[in-house]
């Protein structure tokens, strides 16, 4: 958004931040990350270039990135922090992902947990205008064999959130994305929608807009690249 004045605050507790990094120039380039790594091969000096013309590029990109996990509490001292330091700044916090989050003193169990962050992002979106994005997990549940072969119960619901129904109900939007292909499914859901390098996202939630299905093209997932396709209705 160039014409709004915003700052990321990147809680990447999965993988290091320069992951991220990397797989944004996997997309640039069109080359995945294993390329990048030169991991068979050494990287061609052409999409070398290109990658050191993106990063001079990037560095200059209002993004904060905290890798150290923390616990609720934690990570809202942080974003009040950034607040008071960038008070004239939208903040735009991604938590990548929810069931990192340490459980306060250890003993707290991960749907608690989570049923606090959920309160958190509410406290702390009506005290600083700020906007969360958080990635989470499906339940094992959508992998059980009754859901495969049940066309009915193909589709994520807001139920195979993990530890999803407090985050349910304080986000404004709830994407679901899945990837049927990978369940071994040719036709997906009783549309008997097509599978093969498809990667789907469906709206559950939709607080301003409409519960709608997208489908993308995942064939270049590799890298780091979907390509919407249409939206079902």
């Amino acid at each position: 958004n160039p014409e709004e004045d915003m700052m990321c605050l990147n809680f990447n507790f999965e993988m290091p931040s320069m992951m991220n990094l990397i797989k944004k120039y996997s997309s640039d380039t069109n080359r995945t990350v294993d390329q990048l790594m030169s991991v068979e091969s050494d990287l061609d000096d052409a999409t070398f270039e290109v990658v050191k013309k993106k990063s001079e590029r990037y560095k200059d990109y209002p993004i904060a990135y905290f890798e150290v996990p923390g616990n609720v509490r934690a990570v809202e001292d942080t974003i009040m922090a950034m607040h008071i330091r960038h008070p004239d700044k939208t903040l735009f916090c991604i938590l990548d992902h929810t069931g990192l989050v340490i459980p306060k003193d250890g003993m707290q169990s991960d749907i608690k947990m989570i049923a606090e962050l959920a309160q958190m992002s509410i406290r702390v979106k009506k005290q600083t205008g700020c906007i969360f994005l958080f990635l989470g997990q499906l339940n094992s549940e959508i992998e059980s064999h009754e859901r495969i072969v049940n066309i009915s119960t193909h589709a994520p619901k807001s139920r195979d959130l993990y530890g999803g129904k407090a985050i349910f109900h304080a986000m404004d939007y709830v994407f679901m994305a899945h990837r049927p292909e990978l369940l071994g499914l040719n036709e997906y859901t009783s549309r008997k929608l097509p599978t093969r390098d498809l990667l789907y996202f469906h709206i559950r939630k939709a607080r301003y807009g409409q519960q709608l299905t997208i489908s993308f093209d995942s064939s270049k997932l590799g890298q780091n690249i979907i390509t919407e396709i249409e939206i079902i209705k």
